[in-house]
């Protein structure tokens, strides 16, 4: 898996690392599916189509910071590389893992 380095502007700015994974945004559709079949609410930005897979590196940052916490990222990790080893469920902005699943092997 490689990462896209991109970033989140708006009501809050986050800087973040965005996976490459063949395959993850279809195990996105699958889980939304099935929450939505539970009756679980998700908000807009889980649906399938606006959902983007995501490892935060910088969240909140102040207007004037967000291009230095943007370079850092790029000057530090400019070709990132990794191993999937679990998903989890995190409720934000909390910050509480709800649940994880961990691979018995790296895909």
């Amino acid at each position: 898996m490689s990462f896209d380095q991109v970033e989140f502007t708006g009501e809050e700015t986050v800087v973040f690392l965005r996976p490459v994974a063949e395959g993850l945004g279809e195990l996105q559709r699958v889980v939304h599916e099935r929450a939505a079949r539970l009756g679980v609410l998700t908000s807009d930005y889980y649906h399938p189509d606006r959902w983007i897979a995501h490892c935060t590196m910088a969240w909140r940052t102040p207007p004037d910071q967000f291009e230095r916490a943007r370079e850092a990222l790029r000057s530090r990790a400019p070709h990132p590389s990794g191993f999937v080893t679990a998903l989890g469920i995190i409720d934000t902005p909390a910050e509480l893992e709800l649940r994880r699943l961990e691979f018995s092997a790296a895909i």
